[in-house]
């Protein structure tokens, strides 16, 4: 088919796209990372949760450990 036969319209949609199609696919990958950074802050705010989580469970482990401790020391001592 030559270029000749196509409606004019048709040729000047054809001239656009062609300028427009390389915008498109930048805009397209420019959404696309900013998605991944959403996704990558959401990851380490979860990570850092998780490591300030199981500090926190040994912390309160060994403060329930030895204020069991604690209290039977007192306990013992209230006996003699």
């Amino acid at each position: 088919m030559n270029n000749l036969e196509l409606p004019y319209w048709l040729l000047v949609v054809l001239e656009i796209s062609k300028g427009l199609v390389t915008p498109v696919i930048a805009v397209f990958g420019i959404w696309i990372a900013r998605n991944q950074l959403e996704v990558n802050r959401q990851k380490l705010k979860l990570d850092l949760f998780e490591k300030r989580y199981a500090v926190y469970e040994c912390i309160r482990k060994m403060l329930c450990e030895n204020s069991q401790r604690w209290r039977c020391g007192i306990r013992y001592s209230a006996r003699l």
